[in-house]
This record gives C-alpha cells, sequence and structure tokens, in this order.
C-alpha cells in the first residue's frame, strides 16, 4: 500500500476532514525528519488530543511550548489537554499567558472565560468575555456567555442585555433565547420572559425543557393551572425531569391539592436526591397536611447537607412549633436571634413573629426577607396628581373567603361612605365554596379575581384605573402578594390587619396600628409610617353570631363543674413558659380544665406528654376540633377565662372571645404580636385584664378562678361591654379609617411625604 506524501499541506487537510490517524502519521513522519518542528509538535498534539488521548497530546504540546514559547497558540492548544486531565490551574496559566503574548487573540480570551465559568469564577470569566466582545463586537457567543457570567453574578439587568445583543446577532439560537428568558422571569418580568419560551416552543414544540421553563414563569405569574399543563408536557416528553416534577408540586400546592404535590416532590427527589428546592417544598407542603415532625425532619436534613436554602432554620422551628415539640426550643431560639441580628437570612417574618419578642429583630428579618423574596421593582407608572372627587381604595386579599380577615371586616367594605370613597376590592382568594367567597363580592364597588394575573399585571391595573390608596390585607402571611405593591403601582401603599408587624419594605407607606400595639417610642422598629387609630386597629363587627346559651359543656367534652380556662390560640403561640404557668393553675385550681384548639394528632400527643411530665392528668386537657364559627362561637361562651399567650398573643381569638362574653387575660409584650390582647382589652373597657408581667398573670389568672365573685363580674362586665365599648362598632371603626385615609391622602395632595399620623389628634 502506498504511503501518503508526507507534507505538512496533506495532513492539514486530512486533519480538517476529520481524518485524524492518517494526519497524524504524516505528522510522525514530518517529526521523524525535523524533532525541533515547534508547529509540527503542535499539530500532533491537537490530533492526539482529538483522538481522546489528551496525557500523549500533553507530552507533545509540551515540547512544542519549550521550542516556540512565545506562540500563544501552542498555549491554547496545551491547556486544552491540561483541562482534559483536570489540570485547571495549569490550563488558566496557560490561557493567561497565551492572551499576554497575543492580546487580540479572541480564541485565548473566550477559552480562558469558558473555563473560569466552569470552575465558578464568573467576575473573572466576565472580564475575559468583555475583552473578547471588545475584539469581536459580532460574535454573538461573547456576548452569550458574557450574559451567563452576569446572570451567575446576580446581574439580570446586564445579563439581559448582553443576551439581547446576542439574539440580534443570532436570532434563532435557541439556547441564547433560553437563557434570556430565564433572566427575565429573575427580573420579574414574566411577561416578557414567556415571550422567549413561547417562542423557542413555536421552534420546537417537543423541547422539553422549554415547557419545563415556561411552566416556572407561569407559576411565578399565579398561573397554577397553565402552569401545572405546562410541567405535564414537559414530563410526557421528559419523565425524568426533576426540575418539572418540582415546579409540578408546587402548581399542585397553589391550586390546594396538597397530597398531589408531595407525590411530585417524591418523584423529582426520586431521581435527584439532591435537589433541595425540592426537599424543601415537600417540608413546607407537609406542614399545610399537619405532618410537621416530618417537614421538621426534611429542614434538619438540608440543613445538615448545608443547602443553599434560605430560611431553613425558621422553618424547621415553626414545624416543631406547630407540633408542640419543644425540643432545645429557647437555645434554638436564641440562636435564630442571634442570625437575624447578623443580617442572615434565618427566618422569615411570619414564623420569626410568633417566638421573636424584639421589634428591632423583626424589623431585621422582614428587610432581609423582602430583599430576597419581593424587592422592590423598576416600573413605568407615573401616579397623576390626586384628583376632585372620590377617593378610590382598592383592598387586595387572599382571604376574601371563609377566613378570619373577612369574618372580621367583610361588613367594613360595605359600610365605606360612598359619597367620598370608591371601594375596589382585588382577590387572590382560593374559591372555597363558602358563603362568605360567594357574598363579599357585593361589598365592593369593584371587585376583581386577579388568581391569574402576575404581580406586574396587578400593579398595571392599578396604575390604569388610578389607585390612590391600596391597602394589603396580607404582609408577609401565607398566600401573600407583596410582589404587587413593590411595583409601587398606587401612589400610597398602606398594610393593615393581616399581619401584626412591619413588612420591612420601603414601598410601602404606612402600617395601620393603635397607641397599644405600636406606641411612639416602638415606631422606629418599622418601615413604615405608623397610622394610629383611637381605640384598637384590629376592625370587629357586631353582625356575627351571639353565643344563645343552648351549648352545654356535655356537647363539647367539658366536666359537668370545675372552673374552665381556654386558651383558643394557634398550637404554634404555645412556648413551654406558658405552659409552664398554665399546668401550674390547673394543680392549684381542683377540678379545673384547660380547654385547647386542636392543632393536629402531633400537636394533642406532645401537649399531653408535656402535661404528664409536669404532673397533671391529660384527661384535664380537653381538645376542640375545628368548628364553623357560630359553633365556636357558642362553645366559646362555655369558658370561664381565656389565658393569653406570649410572646405572640391571641388577635381573632381574643376579640372572638370578648364576643362570647368570656374574659381574656393577657400579659403585655414587646412587639405588635405581643400587644394585640392589651389593644382590644383597653378598647373593651377591661383593662384591668392587662397585666405588665407573667407573674402578675398567673398571679391574677389563680385569683380570678378562685374568686366566683370575682369572676362572675368580669363576665357580666365584658359581656355588657360588647354594646358599650365600641370595640365592636364596625361604622365606627370605618369613621376612623376613613379619616386616616383622608389624612394620607390629603398629605399626598399638599405634595407632602408620608409621615407618623395619629388619628385622634387630628
Amino acid at each position: 500500500m502506498p504511503q501518503p506524501d508526507p507534507t505538512l499541506n496533506e495532513a492539514t487537510r486530512l486533519h480538517e476532514q476529520g481524518a485524524l490517524a492518517e494526519a497524524a502519521a504524516i505528522y510522525r513522519a514530518l517529526l521523524a525528519r525535523d524533532p525541533t518542528d515547534a508547529h509540527v509538535h503542535n499539530l500532533l498534539g491537537a490530533a492526539e488530543l482529538a483522538m481522546g488521548r489528551p496525557q500523549t497530546a500533553l507530552g507533545l504540546l509540551d515540547r512544542a511550548v519549550a521550542l516556540a514559547p512565545n506562540d500563544a497558540r501552542y498555549h491554547l492548544n496545551r491547556a486544552n489537554a491540561r483541562r482534559v486531565l483536570g489540570r485547571i490551574d495549569d490550563a488558566l496559566a496557560d490561557l493567561a499567558r497565551a492572551a499576554e503574548l497575543k492580546p487580540d487573540y479572541l480564541p485565548a480570551w473566550m477559552a480562558r472565560g469558558q473555563l473560569l465559568a466552569g470552575v465558578g469564577r464568573a467576575a473573572e470569566a466576565a472580564a475575559c468575555f468583555t475583552q473578547a466582545v471588545t475584539l469581536r463586537p459580532d460574535l454573538a457567543a461573547a456576548w452569550h456567555f458574557r450574559g451567563l457570567m452576569n446572570a451567575q453574578a446576580g446581574d439580570a439587568a446586564g445579563a439581559v442585555a448582553d443576551f439581547d445583543r446576542a439574539l440580534q446577532l443570532s436570532p434563532q439560537a435557541a439556547e441564547i433565547r433560553r437563557a434570556r428568558g430565564v433572566a427575565l422571569a429573575g427580573l420579574g418580568r414574566l411577561d416578557d420572559a414567556l415571550v422567549d419560551f413561547d417562542a423557542l416552543l413555536v421552534l420546537n414544540p417537543d423541547d422539553a425543557p422549554s415547557h419545563t421553563e415556561r411552566g416556572g414563569v407561569l407559576g411565578k405569574m399565579n398561573r397554577a393551572g397553565d402552569a401545572l399543563s405546562a410541567f405535564d408536557r414537559a414530563l410526557a416528553l421528559n419523565p425524568a425531569d426533576a426540575a418539572a416534577h418540582n415546579g409540578r408540586g408546587l402548581a399542585l400546592a397553589s391550586l390546594h391539592r396538597p397530597q398531589e404535590a408531595v407525590a411530585a416532590f417524591d418523584h423529582a427527589l426520586a431521581i435527584t436526591p439532591a435537589l433541595a428546592e425540592a426537599r424543601a417544598n415537600r417540608a413546607q407542603v407537609l406542614c399545610s397536611l399537619k405532618r410537621f415532625t416530618e417537614a421538621a425532619s426534611e429542614f434538619s436534613r438540608l440543613m445538615a447537607e448545608a443547602a443553599r436554602v434560605p430560611f431553613l432554620p425558621g422553618h424547621r422551628l415553626a414545624a416543631r412549633l406547630q407540633a408542640c415539640d419543644w425540643t432545645d426550643f429557647e437555645a434554638e431560639r436564641g440562636r435564630i436571634a442571634a442570625r437575624v441580628e447578623a443580617g442572615e437570612a434565618v427566618d422569615t417574618p411570619h414564623n420569626f413573629l410568633i417566638h421573636s419578642d424584639s421589634p428591632a429583630l423583626q424589623l431585621k428579618a422582614a428587610r432581609v426577607f423582602t430583599a430576597l423574596a419581593c424587592p422592590p421593582q423598576a416600573a413605568s407608572f407615573v401616579h397623576a396628581p390626586p384628583r376632585e372627587g372620590k377617593i378610590r381604595v382598592a383592598y387586595l386579599s387572599a382571604d376574601f373567603n371563609n377566613h378570619a380577615t373577612a369574618l372580621l371586616a367583610g361588613r367594613l367594605f360595605a359600610v365605606h361612605d360612598r359619597s367620598r370613597f370608591e371601594i375596589i376590592g382585588l382577590s387572590f382568594s382560593a374559591d372555597d365554596a363558602s358563603n362568605v367567597y360567594r357574598e363579599l363580592p357585593a361589598a365592593f364597588d369593584r371587585y376583581i379575581d386577579v388568581r391569574d394575573m402576575s404581580d406586574r399585571a396587578v400593579a398595571a391595573w392599578m396604575a390604569e384605573h388610578a389607585v390612590d390608596i391600596a391597602v394589603d390585607l396580607k404582609g408577609h402571611t401565607a398566600h401573600s402578594r407583596p410582589g404587587i405593591f413593590a411595583y409601587h403601582a398606587a401612589p400610597l401603599q398602606v398594610q393593615f390587619l393581616g399581619f401584626p408587624g412591619t413588612m420591612g419594605a420601603d414601598y410601602i407607606d404606612y402600617l395601620i396600628a393603635d397607641r397599644a400595639t405600636v406606641p411612639p417610642e416602638h415606631r422606629a422598629h418599622y418601615s413604615e409610617r405608623i397610622i394610629t387609630l383611637p381605640g384598637s386597629y384590629q376592625v370587629n363587627d357586631a353582625l356575627r353570631p351571639r353565643p344563645d346559651g343552648t351549648a352545654t359543656r356535655a356537647d363539647h367534652g367539658l366536666p359537668a363543674t370545675g372552673f374552665v380556662f381556654c386558651a383558643f390560640n394557634a398550637a404554634a403561640k404555645i412556648t413551654p413558659a406558658m405552659f409552664d404557668i398554665w399546668m401550674r393553675l390547673l394543680r392549684g385550681v381542683e377540678g379545673s380544665t384547660l380547654w385547647l384548639l386542636d392543632g393536629g394528632p402531633e400537636a394533642t400527643a406532645n401537649l399531653r406528654r408535656e402535661a404528664t411530665t409536669r404532673g397533671v392528668n391529660v384527661d384535664r386537657l380537653v381538645f376542640a376540633p375545628r368548628a364553623p364559627f357560630d359553633r365556636h362561637m357558642a362553645r366559646t361562651a362555655l369558658a370561664d377565662l381565656f389565658l393569653d399567650t406570649l410572646p405572640c398573643n391571641a388577635h381573632t381569638t381574643a376579640s372572638d372571645a370578648l364576643w362570647a362574653g368570656v374574659p381574656v387575660l393577657t400579659c403585655v409584650g414587646t412587639t405588635f404580636t405581643g400587644r394585640v390582647a392589651a389593644s382590644l382589652l383597653h378598647a373593651h373597657g377591661v383593662p384591668e385584664l392587662v397585666t405588665a408581667s407573667l407573674a402578675d398573670y398567673e398571679a391574677l389568672a389563680l385569683r380570678i378562678a378562685r374568686s366566683p365573685h370575682l369572676l362572675a363580674d368580669l363576665k357580666a362586665k365584658t359581656a355588657q361591654h360588647r354594646d358599650r365599648s365600641g370595640l365592636f362598632d364596625i361604622r365606627a371603626f370605618c369613621a376612623k379609617l376613613e379619616a386616616a385615609f383622608t389624612l394620607i391622602h390629603l398629605r399626598r395632595r399638599d405634595g407632602l411625604a408620608p409621615d407618623h399620623i395619629d388619628v385622634a389628634a387630628n
């Protein structure tokens, strides 16, 4: 067989055609003639590397560099061999030398940038790609890679700008369009992101990753049904897509299908056990199913794995508290507080309110959460000066259904003075088939279901319809949407009723409180300006079921005789210190009973165990199951004394007890959440039930339980004040609220910035 002509031109032609073995044979022949030819060593090294023999290639390339140390091409090829062999630092040194020798050598800048990106050195990689786009502004790949680095560094806006340039140069590049869609979603530009993913699916309807990304965007737009369909399509194309299973779980959870959501997260974790996001999501849904112990274990596992999921310690403590599992409670509470003080993303504002007694730390926790979860958004909304005529107020909530918020405030929306106010309801409430959900829309002048609208779309609606005052009834509670307010679509944005604390968000102008919940000396601990209402900030309505006296102790599992302490707060609010006091009361009052809300089987079992360890027979604890509101009110009247909790008080449950004629005993705390019951009791005209310390609280509870005459007087006074105190006069409350709205509206009209307002003083 004739040998190929041993010429360099023939070898390079074969090399370029992919005939690597034939090219290599010629290179070897050439090297046999001249072992000092650096160029041929370089070419043979490149061929050996392409044939999967990196060690052999490296020897040849070492020789090429030794023979011609100032040739940038040889350093580039040796870097490729070193990279394949895992010698990353050596490869980076070669690429740096190549760029030094030939500063306009584009391949060296691109290769170094890609290698730095692969080892997580995003800022250095971005600098390389910046040099690349300077050398070749028409190179789409360089703009694409720089965009990826900007996105990795958290500069989503810079990433989008780079992807825009890359797409101008290469409009059909699917990978660039997908990257831009992800970056747009990170910026909250969900409508634009959806356009990108829809465009990708026009080009390739069977592109499973695009269906997955599209589902994620739809989920963020609160279009859970559409998101579920997108994830289902992605999984039909690729059943092993863990991200799609995780997204599907989130969509199912949003659609109130928790059992199916857990199954979806299980699928995701079966495929990718290290998918921390899916495990965290699974734990959250387990909490909604009252599987708190299992949820806490999941959070513990993530913490042990050092998963990069924010707020894990707070989530775990919240799960344990809901189960009344007080393992290491005080120490864990202290550790979380210390980390909040240090500015860490360790607890969510809502969870932190339950166990924190520091308003300063609550502000810090809220600011950290807001910066991560719902930061201010850039928007083009321009607010016109206040117009003449009615003040347009929009209330926003997920609780326009059978929820405590609607039970407290449902008639407030209807009794507003329509000659001065236009009242709008923007609802992202689930249809729970309740009468409240069906009937509440009639209380508003306009009622819009915005469940399937993105945050920006809702904000745009408010701006378009010139809403003067937007009222957030959710704050940082479950199913809230602070992202709507992040666009500052209304010129005045107010937080009210749903979240008893600060939002830590500069885009919320005012918080409605009262002198008891936020005294003047506490204002520094709130990001909002405080509107101080006369009486209590909590709206209540006299048109609610009044106990008719037909309920009996036997109906509700209570003993026929003996004193009944009730504590109808959520189980998570019960702390070991409070339970210690309650058990001492039971031991000190013969024949007494503690009546608690049933927080689920885990909470019940743990409370019974804790009672036993404190020397109290578990039969003296009675657990009340969830019940319709009228039945709950009827049974509440059977109690003798309502025992409040600290650091987080009773809120709606306290006003319910007062309406039922049951005295509420509280200890005033240091935070909004710990001062609500005091606010209600002062407004109701029974301030003698507000104590200044837990020792006083315990002593007064014991005295009331042992003094039938004192108890009778307190019960009579509590019942009589239902119609006298004004706490349940919703029209009077509405007048105070309208005065507040008018004052802040006039301040804006006069060009004044938001400031603290005491309605009584004005």
